[in-house]
């Protein structure tokens, strides 16, 4: 029989022999294990708290992958909606133009002609860009919006 007992303070290795029984160093043993035992406590205290740590930075690590992860899809739709809303702007602004033009031109622009049937396509393709680039998806898009209050 073979009687182990290992801690930072303590080894000791008791075994039965010829001239020496297991039971015989008993006494030594629990003497040796009660002296380690604040040791041992102290040492299970120290791994407790590591692996405590360990856990709250992985919960750390994971919030911020996911409010990272968050807040990179909040810029691409912001992107997306200053890029639907820059081109609308743009394509309401060169309605606007020859719209302006041709009043110039002519004194005013028949809806029922091509070119004035081409100019409401204009701004309802402007409408249209307006409502991929809508936050609210409310159907009045940002431009819209901001016209409205004008």
């Amino acid at each position: 029989m073979t009687a182990c007992f290992r801690s930072s303070c303590a080894r000791r290795r008791r075994s039965d022999g010829k001239q020496q029984r297991v039971e015989s160093c008993l006494n030594s043993f629990v003497i040796t294990l009660i002296k380690a035992a604040p040791a041992i406590k102290i040492a299970r205290t120290k791994e407790q708290r590591e692996r405590e740590e360990r856990a709250a930075e992985e919960k750390r690590r994971h919030e911020y992958q996911e409010w990272k992860y968050e807040e990179d899809k909040r810029i691409r739709r912001l992107d997306e909606q200053l890029a639907a809303w820059k081109r609308a702007e743009e394509v309401r602004g060169y309605a606007m133009s020859v719209e302006g033009a041709i009043v110039k031109a002519r004194g005013c622009v028949d809806e029922a002609s091509e070119l004035g049937k081409w100019l409401l396509w204009l701004r309802d393709y402007a409408r249209r860009l307006d409502l991929r680039g809508d936050p609210t998806s409310a159907g009045t898009g940002v431009t819209g919006k901001l016209r409205a209050s004008r």
